[in-house]
């Protein structure tokens, strides 16, 4: 008589490195069809461990949403650095944003997404507070008051996730071309919208071929 041999022991930070896979296949197939078991056969550990260190798979979301966003505010922050002018600021913050989107796969859908459990995750609720605050505030340069910024952060994060919805073959419309492509266009839509929303007159635009 024979017996199953022991799960070996994992060798590292488990939790640290669930929230790494998680990231690795939300961006590679998306966050509908994430799955604890998923992340469990990635890592070659059982399909339990994971529930060692999370509750379940809305409270792994939770972390893998509160590590997207501290990457996405850094991402922004570097991408508005160079800028002084505010229209500009959005307009590359938008594009800093669109370039998440691709790569990542996790948009303000998944961050905001009601269906966290965010009771283990308090930084997630601070970083969202900050990313959305931060957003409406750069919004706010261009157009006064929060109804119209509110709006025009709207308006930016809907093409900004349409553009990258393009880019992953959910849309055929237009062939996606590369990450750069997508984001290029993303952010000259993005000034469009930013002038027509603050009243600034855009220069003559130009139909792409």
């Amino acid at each position: 008589m024979t017996s199953n041999p022991a799960p070996a022991r994992y060798d590292g930070d488990l939790r640290a490195d669930l929230v790494r896979a998680s990231l690795d296949l939300i961006a590679a197939d998306g966050p509908q069809d994430f799955s604890v078991a998923k992340v469990a056969k990635v890592l070659r550990v059982s399909s339990a461990a994971p529930y060692r260190h999370f509750g379940g798979r809305a409270e792994l979301l939770a972390a893998v949403a509160g590590e997207a966003t501290t990457a996405l505010r850094a991402g922004i922050t570097l991408a508005v650095a160079e800028e002084s002018d505010p229209v500009e600021m959005l307009v590359a913050s938008t594009g800093a944003y669109t370039r998440f989107v691709i790569e990542r796969r996790v948009d303000f859908h998944v961050i905001f997404s009601p269906e966290l459990d965010v009771r283990e995750a308090p930084a997630l609720i601070s970083q969202r507070r900050r990313l959305l605050t931060d957003s409406l505030a750069r919004c706010r340069r261009v157009v006064p008051g929060k109804g119209p910024a509110r709006s025009l952060l709207e308006q930016l994060v809907a093409q900004a996730n349409g553009f990258a919805s393009l880019f992953h073959g959910r849309l055929r419309l237009h062939p996606a071309g590369t990450a750069d492509d997508v984001v290029g266009r993303s952010t000259r839509t993005a000034r469009a919208l930013i002038r027509s929303a603050s009243g600034v007159k855009s220069p003559g635009c130009q139909e792409e071929p």
